[in-house]
């Protein structure tokens, strides 16, 4: 086996990464948990946003695909974005047990949440 100078250096950097991480093991534990939440929130949002893609190319396709109006070309997206939300919120309440009751709630945190994301 042939050991040169680079070898003994990589086994070197190997050994004091172990130790640094025994010995701040709790923090990198936290840095770990803090980068999985991250993900786990933005993989929530691209699961939610490619279901509702979904839903948005359905309704764009099969609302009056074949119309010449220019007033229904230039609507289409904006009521078929309608439409996918009131679909998504009637989905959601029907998931949950008491959905129905916070329906108004979730109407009006929406609006804003929507009133907010488009002014920006």
């Amino acid at each position: 086996m042939n050991i040169d100078k680079r070898t003994c250096i990589n086994i070197g950097i190997v050994a004091f990464l172990l130790y640094l991480a025994i010995h701040y093991w709790d923090g990198l534990v936290g840095l770990f948990n803090l980068f999985l939440a991250a993900a786990g929130t933005l993989i929530n949002g691209a699961i939610i946003a490619y279901v509702l893609n979904i839903l948005m190319r359905f309704y764009e396709r099969h609302m009056a695909p074949n119309t010449k109006k220019k007033v229904w070309n230039a609507m289409r997206r904006p009521v078929c974005i309608g439409e996918q939300r009131i679909h998504f919120l009637l989905c959601e309440c029907a998931a949950e047990p008491a959905g129905a009751y916070h329906l108004p709630h979730k109407i009006n945190r929406r609006t804003i949440i929507t009133t907010i994301s488009t002014k920006i």
